[in-house]
């Protein structure tokens, strides 16, 4: 199924739909929710992505997604990687190491909140996902949603922090998303 989502993955060159078929399913998730903060953990750069969208891939390609599909919406990525840091208008990047609590906590003071949409895309090691989580989920918002992607271990991810759905795409083993919706 091809969405304005998905259109917009290809024109960034995203992995979200490509390696993974994510967007169909961010598309039903997302379409009809007013999205005024979104951060993605983990922004990725062009030799960490080598071979996604035939070597076109550009640091910050789904910030860029999600500034398009949000028009009013104040989009925040962070990386451990300092190559990855951009700026413009409607994206503010920070370096953060997910698996440092003060980190994440003085990034989301910068922020402010409450988030709307929380992405973890970074390290897709289980344990950082289960941390970054407990260390997130209580900055989104009521009503608002908190989603690890690449999740090699859902069963463990979810015990590890307490709820939450788990969501299989394809065969591969890291095609999976846990997504966590906060009550309105």
């Amino acid at each position: 199924m091809t969405t304005p989502l998905c259109e917009l993955a290809q024109k960034w060159h995203t992995d979200k739909c490509g390696s993974h078929s994510y967007t169909p399913f961010y598309y039903e998730l997302l379409k009809s929710r007013r999205v005024r903060k979104l951060l993605e953990v983990g922004i990725g750069y062009p030799d960490l992505m080598r071979g996604i969208a035939g070597g076109e891939y550009a640091v910050g390609a789904s910030l860029h997604m999600w500034k398009e599909f949000f028009p009013e919406a104040m989009i925040y990525g962070c990386d451990i990687e300092p190559q990855c840091m951009m700026s413009e208008s409607r994206i503010r990047t920070f370096v953060v190491d997910e698996t440092k609590p003060k980190e994440l906590d003085a990034m989301m003071a910068s922020i402010g909140e409450p988030l709307d949409v929380i992405i973890d895309d970074g390290s897709h090691i289980t344990e950082h996902q289960i941390a970054t989580a407990r260390r997130l989920i209580p900055y989104v918002a009521r009503g608002g949603v908190y989603v690890v992607e690449d999740v090699q271990c859902p069963d463990q991810v979810l015990a590890g922090v307490g709820r939450g759905r788990k969501v299989q795409f394809g065969k591969q083993c890291d095609d999976c998303l846990i997504v966590i919706e906060r009550c309105r």
